[in-house]
């Protein structure tokens, strides 16, 4: 049966425009059947392929998670990983919003998996959410935006007026 997944997957490659879905597939198929080398070869191969800044940095996650799961000891790679998701998330003007925010949310918890899984590998991790808090940063202007999109978010006010953007004070605030 997995054979038969594997040849379907592969033979639609070709043909699709999303080929990194198939890829994933493929890795996880791979990993199911304790082939772990051939696994990180697709997830990585999905993470090169994929296309647009949101979906990098969500494949980008899901190779770096795959990584710390299949292969922990392989500190160099997983560093080289995360140094490629930060490039990414540098290119991303919406690194802070939405699925690129919780692509990175969970390489950072990963990150911090490889200490509590492998003590050994303490430096690595420190290493690793080093390179995350230095890379990704909000700017301060972002980060004073997304403050006060969440408390306008969170008022009282009726929807519809939540819907037409902040206040008026907190986008002069925000100008300031």
């Amino acid at each position: 049966m997995w054979n038969e997944s594997d040849a379907l997957l592969k033979a639609n490659l070709a043909k699709s425009h999303s080929p990194y879905y198939l890829m994933s597939q493929l890795g996880s198929n791979a990993r199911k059947l304790g082939r772990n080398d051939e696994a990180l070869r697709w997830y990585e191969e999905a993470f090169a392929r994929s296309e647009g800044p949101a979906t990098r940095l969500q494949w980008g996650a899901q190779y770096v998670t795959a990584l710390v799961e299949l292969a922990p000891q392989d500190e160099p790679r997983l560093e080289q990983a995360v140094a490629r998701m930060i490039d990414e998330a540098a290119r991303d003007k919406a690194r802070f919003d939405g699925r690129s925010a919780r692509s990175l949310a969970r390489v950072d918890k990963t990150a911090g998996a490889v200490e509590s899984r492998w003590p050994a590998s303490a430096p690595c991790s420190g290493r690793l959410r080093a390179q995350l808090a230095a890379g990704v940063q909000p700017s301060s202007m972002a980060s004073r935006r997304a403050r006060c999109v969440r408390r306008h978010r969170s008022s009282r006010r009726p929807r519809s007026a939540r819907l037409n953007g902040p206040p008026a004070a907190c986008s002069a605030r925000l100008a300031t």
